[in-house]
């Protein structure tokens, strides 16, 4: 298994969801990660961009994307 890090994280969503046209990846911030994207229609879509984790290894890879799911339900991406 690879080491988890917010670019496994991110392709493992890219690869559940190919369908997903707006580009984005996660970035740990001081106690929690996020979703950015230099997309203008990431930020009118998206209400909510973070994940509240301190460590990316308090999650699994599954739970990581499926927290990013939730998101981009939200956004009315999926």
């Amino acid at each position: 298994m690879k080491r988890l890090t917010c670019k496994v994280i991110t392709k493992a969503f890219y690869k559940k969801h190919p369908k997903v046209k707006i580009k984005f990846w996660l970035i740990r911030g001081d106690g929690y990660f996020y979703l950015t994207s230099d997309d203008i229609e990431f930020y009118k879509k998206f209400k909510s961009t973070s994940i509240y984790t301190f460590k990316l290894f308090h999650m699994t890879l599954e739970q990581w994307v499926s927290s990013i799911e939730a998101l981009c339900e939200e956004a009315e991406l999926l």
